[in-house]
């Protein structure tokens, strides 16, 4: 233990480990395979790190992200460690050939890369000569076909281990992974006998927190409510590049507040730079996709708000992690929508793969044919319709049973050559049957987060034992649920039971819809077709309207007294919960109404746009940018200089009266923009 915490102190100049840190390290440096559940900001990332520098070896860490390799790598160099360094695609011919020299030479202790290098031969050539004592696999949950963020790459890892002339020990690291995800790690990667050390997921200092919305205007709504009773710097998650927009604008126009939109969209210049003046505090907020986070060292985010709704209950438990790392209370908010619900299902059919799919890689295949092996433009098949995420699991398919093999892979192209086995419809049929099991398996992910935001138990207790933990009834700052409890605001009413008891004689399964129809005594021709209108609960709760009996269904399944069975098309059941309040006969709890829309403002008249000083506005910005080499949306917005072209402010409180012209830019570019107006109105005069 000495030893442990003198190089801790010397490489990273901590004095102690935190909880779960000190376990893994010790595990690792007895050689030991290693499984570590521990939750996001808890230092997972020193659980490898200074093992890697304290063992005679190389440790290489497999990893899925880019842009936290990066980051991983210039924390330590801002250390003056700079014996780590990373392989991706991002890196110009010329650096990654310095780097491969570097690895050969035992320049780096710690290297970092992405799983599909190892498939490479090169690489796996280069690896197979250097003395490997530590394997790394970050963010492991992505090798499981149960885990939210499955990898088909990380599928050859076990295969790569088991080539290696020497097995190095085997590290496995992950914030998010319920027991089956857990169990699936270990024999994916063939170590089933390693040792599980469970940090615990609980983020106590977190208060959560779910808002059920009628639409995108009262969504709007309440996030100006949310933020008017917040402080300090956060991250307000959407889920679409078009929203990230808006929601940005939305805050720098409407509340004057600075903040900036981050999202795949950009350039990596851009994005670089909304992140560095996020951590140094220039924008106390923002608005992104959930690409951004990932490896941000900022310790202070006090709060996280989804906008839109993740994926899973992985994705959401892993990206509300960012806030309070410091240990100070934050405040994480989900505001939710039906439409949320219809885009990630719009999302997971959008991503399902069909034969087409496999006839345009097996034809582009057989058009790059040469010399033995195929070369396949990756950008061209993407523009046919075969996109990054389609193209692994198609590649991957083939791959692993036997009809190709990868040889080389960049972010331009693919290098393949035939396996031993011919492409044939039994093998088709399986891949897309593997794809149909994942698509099944993101919908039930997906039900259980819905679940999650209708419940009206514990949040943070559902969470946990959503991923296999027990814990006491938490006291004080919790969640919106508990603080309800605790006030006596909920409700109770027989209705929720009469729901139960409706779906107790129905001779079969039906949607949450059709159940909220028949509950209502809708008329359609196929209720009266299979005579759900003479059932005695037909028409009981006609004097609710539809979206209160929805609400009532969804809270019933958030409860555990419904479930949804069914892949594409999910019918209602009971629960043995259901099955004893209906034997109980007591009432239960009634949703909150969902919150509605505000009226909308008077029609007013919109002043005219004068299109010359708007460009002459844009071409004044578009200098800041060069001269700060900065992007020009972090100086002003678009809608800020539309305002300014429309309202033509003459004086510095006028135009300190513009949304998105805070106290800051008005002192800092205040005199520069009124100069602007005066000269386009003495040319036009």
């Amino acid at each position: 233990m000495a030893q442990l915490l003198a190089a801790l102190n010397k490489y990273f100049g901590f004095t102690d480990f935190r909880p779960g840190q000190r376990e893994v390290v010790e595990q690792v440096m007895a050689g030991q395979d290693v499984l570590a559940i521990m939750p996001t900001g808890q230092g997972k990332s020193l659980c490898y790190q200074l093992p890697g520098f304290m063992l005679p070896g190389i440790t290489l860490v497999i990893s899925p992200l880019v842009a936290l390799m990066k980051d991983q790598v210039d924390s330590l160099h801002t250390r003056k460690l700079h014996q780590a360094t990373f392989l991706n695609s991002q890196l110009t011919p010329e650096e990654h050939r310095q780097r491969l020299a570097g690895i050969r030479q035992g320049k780096y202790k710690l290297i970092y890369v992405a799983p599909e290098r190892l498939r490479t031969r090169s690489f796996s050539a280069l690896i197979s000569d250097m003395p490997l004592d530590l394997l790394v696999v970050d963010e492991a949950h992505c090798i499981s076909q149960w885990g939210h963020d499955f990898r088909p790459d990380y599928l050859y890892l076990r295969e790569f281990i088991q080539g290696l002339a020497r097995r190095p020990r085997v590290l496995a690291l992950t914030a998010t992974a319920t027991p089956r995800v857990q169990q699936d790690i270990l024999q994916q990667l063939g170590i089933e006998q390693a040792v599980k050390v469970v940090a615990g997921s609980d983020r106590p200092n977190l208060y959560l927190a779910a808002r059920r919305l009628a639409s995108g205007q009262a969504k709007l709504q309440a996030l100006t409510l949310v933020l008017a009773g917040l402080s300090g710097s956060g991250i307000i998650y959407t889920a679409t590049r078009k929203e990230t927009e808006e929601v940005a604008a939305f805050l720098i126009s409407q509340l004057k507040l600075p903040a900036a939109p981050y999202h795949a969209g950009m350039t990596p210049e851009q994005r670089a730079a909304v992140q560095e003046s996020f951590i140094n505090g220039e924008y106390p907020v923002v608005v992104a996709t959930n690409a951004f986070g990932m490896g941000i060292d900022k310790q202070d985010i006090r709060f996280v708000i989804h906008y839109s709704m993740p994926a899973s209950i992985e994705a959401y438990y892993q990206e509300v992690g960012r806030a309070g790392r410091d240990g100070q209370p934050a405040t994480c908010t989900l505001l939710y929508t039906p439409r949320d619900r219809a885009l990630q299902d719009w999302m997971i059919n959008n991503d399902a793969l069909t034969r087409e799919h496999l006839v345009i890689f097996w034809k582009a295949y057989q058009r790059g044919w040469r010399n033995g092996r195929s070369i396949l433009d990756i950008n061209e098949l993407a523009a046919a319709g075969l996109d990054e995420n389609r193209l692994r699991l198609v590649a991957v398919g083939l791959e692993r049973h036997g009809v190709i093999s990868l040889v080389e892979r960049n972010a331009e192209y693919l290098e393949i050559e035939s396996g031993p086995r011919e492409m044939d419809a039994k093998i088709a049929r399986a891949i897309l049957r593997q794809s149909e099991r994942h698509q099944f398996d993101r919908r039930t992910k997906l039900q259980a987060l819905v679940n999650w935001i209708h419940t009206g138990s514990c949040r943070r207790r559902v969470l946990l034992e959503y991923f296999g933990e027990r814990v006491k009834q938490p006291a004080g700052r919790c969640c919106d649920n508990c603080t309800a409890n605790s006030s006596g605001e909920e409700e109770y009413s027989f209705e929720p039971l009469e729901v139960l008891r409706c779906l107790q004689q129905l001779p079969r399964g039906v949607g949450r819809k059709k159940m909220a129809a028949i509950l209502r005594g809708a008329k359609e021709k196929d209720i009266i077709e299979r005579d759900y209108h003479l059932l005695p609960h037909y028409g009981k709760l006609k004097h609710l309207t539809g979206t209160a009996v929805l609400a009532m269904i969804d809270r019933l399944l958030g409860d555990g007294y419904l479930m949804a069975s069914g892949d594409q098309y999910p019918v209602l059941e009971l629960t043995p919960k259901g099955w004893e309040a209906i034997s109980l006969g007591n009432p239960l709890p009634v949703p909150p109404e969902v919150e509605q829309s505000p009226p909308k403002p008077a029609n007013h008249i919109n002043q005219r746009l004068d299109e010359v000083l708007l460009a002459a506005l844009k071409e004044y910005r578009s200098g800041l940018a060069r001269q700060n080499n900065k992007p020009a949306f972090i100086f002003f917005h678009d809608r800020v200089l539309e305002e300014i072209a429309r309202q033509k402010p003459d004086s510095l409180a006028a135009l300190g009266q513009i949304p998105g012209i805070g106290p800051q830019k008005l002192a800092r570019f205040g005199q520069d923009l009124l100069d602007l107006i005066r000269k386009n109105n003495l040319v036009k005069g």
